[in-house]
């Protein structure tokens, strides 16, 4: 009976590490944007800047944001980075433009990537509840003791000089 308290805890161990990067990869999984919303700032972003480029002689480097009148007539408020010329800003809202819409094509991928590592990781939580012995948990998280062992052969050499030890290393 101990035994198998001890097996449980070990179990319960391993499963809330895992439930923790479950957790932080749905966090990331639901904060992700949609394309839509993507493509939308993206246009935004792509407005602004071809309104920029009509109306660079409005535009002086200190201001931090400029009213300008779209091309259907309505205000539009634009921040800007104060310090910069017009025509560096204009470059940056076209490449954020540019790097959404990457973006919202290539965020399915992202998506599909996270959803299989959140599976993955659930069905290792099922394989662990199965293990019934502990030498099948010690299959599945083996100890890290040989990488240690490993790492200090390798911070150096031993040599016998005239019945010397010698070790060269770090």
């Amino acid at each position: 009976q101990q035994v198998k308290k001890e097996l449980d805890n070990i179990k319960n161990q391993h499963i809330k590490r895992i439930n923790k990067r479950v957790k932080k990869l749905t966090s990331i999984l639901d904060k992700l944007d949609t394309p839509e919303k993507l493509l939308q700032k993206s246009q935004t972003n792509y407005n602004d800047g071809n309104l920029l480029l009509a109306n660079l002689q409005k535009i002086n480097t200190y201001e931090k944001e400029i009213v300008l009148e779209d091309f259907d007539g309505n205000e539009v408020k634009i921040p800007l980075e104060s310090g910069k010329p017009a025509n560096v800003q204009v470059d940056t809202l076209f490449t954020k433009a540019k790097k959404l819409n990457r973006k919202a094509e290539q965020i399915h991928i992202e998506k599909e990537g996270l959803e299989s590592k959140i599976n993955f990781l659930q069905q290792f939580i099922a394989v662990i509840e199965r293990a019934e012995t502990k030498h099948q948990l010690q299959i599945l998280f083996p100890k890290s003791e040989r990488k240690k062992n490993e790492e200090t052969q390798k911070n150096y050499e031993t040599f016998l000089i005239n019945g010397q030890r010698v070790l060269l290393g770090k």
